[in-house]
């Protein structure tokens, strides 16, 4: 077994150099369906990216929901690709939705959490036939999907502007980006242009403590989301005594957040298993706005 990981260690190292998605092919290969049935490709509105895949545990299933948006600097993935996010939320129970959404060139902020937030009303308006329970539905996400995960959650007016009363139960941000200006690149400063103030593009403008329980996960090693993201959103929530809880991993890089959901890399650090504690222990509180 040791030294099938080894192999399967070297293999991810080497296709992350060569292209974004042949890693996820790898995790994907390795994760069994046994456990949880999918019903794949269900529009949640007229876009033909606006689809989403509801991965339904066969044992075991606890009603709490896990909305999932994958990361991609917001031009790019595809939800066939997080099978194994599937796996590691279902095998705990967790009814887990994987959304696709539409991507920059095409569109620009806003576009991406507005789609976001009809992911989510169609969540909360179709979850029960899938014995879900609309009051524990979770907003997580790597990356740019925690971005977009943040602002459904710290921004109500999304997903309200859907006529959507239902506020989620928490949110669970994996290496999001929260606060961000100035932008410094080139493809950062084309997706956030916007007559709106540029701080209202960003997640930790919105914090008023009344929010429902943010957990923020960050590796000590990543290099490709700052530091000061997930520290300085944390403080923010709690200076307005809002509900916060942010855990550094030693050793983690802003892929490996993603990998140590996967059975296979499981071990590398507890982060399944804080996010299952954290849904665990979450008594969700209806917060309208």
């Amino acid at each position: 077994m040791q030294k099938l990981l080894l192999i399967i260690s070297v293999l991810m190292i080497t296709v992350i150099s060569i292209t974004a998605c042949a890693p996820l092919d790898v995790l994907n290969a390795t994760v069994s369906d046994n456990g949880y049935q999918s019903k794949t490709d269900i529009a949640y509105g007229s876009h033909p990216r606006q689809k989403l895949d509801v991965h339904i545990p066969q044992d075991k299933q606890t009603g709490d929901v896990v909305i999932f948006f994958y990361g991609g600097r917001w031009s790019s993935g595809e939800k066939q690709d997080y099978r194994f996010i599937a796996e590691a939320f279902t095998s705990h129970g967790i009814i887990t939705v994987i959304p696709n959404y539409q991507l920059y060139p095409r569109i620009r902020f806003p576009v991406f959490i507005e789609d976001g937030a009809q992911a989510y009303q169609w969540v909360i308006k179709n979850i029960e036939k899938f014995k879900g329970n609309k009051r524990r539905v979770f907003l997580a996400g790597h990356s740019a999907g925690g971005y977009i995960a943040a602002m459904l959650a710290l921004d109500e007016n999304y997903i309200q502007n859907t006529n959507t009363r239902q506020l989620p139960c928490g949110t669970i941000g994996y290496a999001g980006p929260y606060d961000f200006l100035p932008f410094d690149a080139d493809d950062l400063i084309q997706i956030f242009t916007t007559p709106l103030h540029p701080t209202r593009t960003q997640p930790i403008t919105f914090v008023d403590g009344s929010e429902n329980p943010l957990l923020l996960l960050m590796g000590n090693d990543d290099v490709t989301v700052k530091e000061r993201n997930a520290p300085n959103l944390h403080r923010r929530i709690q200076s307005r005594k809002g509900k916060s809880t942010l855990i550094r991993y030693d050793g983690i890089d802003h892929i490996d957040m993603l990998l140590a959901l996967s059975s296979t890399f499981r071990g590398k650090a507890p982060i399944l298993d804080d996010s299952i504690k954290f849904i665990r222990k979450t008594t969700c509180v209806a917060v309208n706005k």
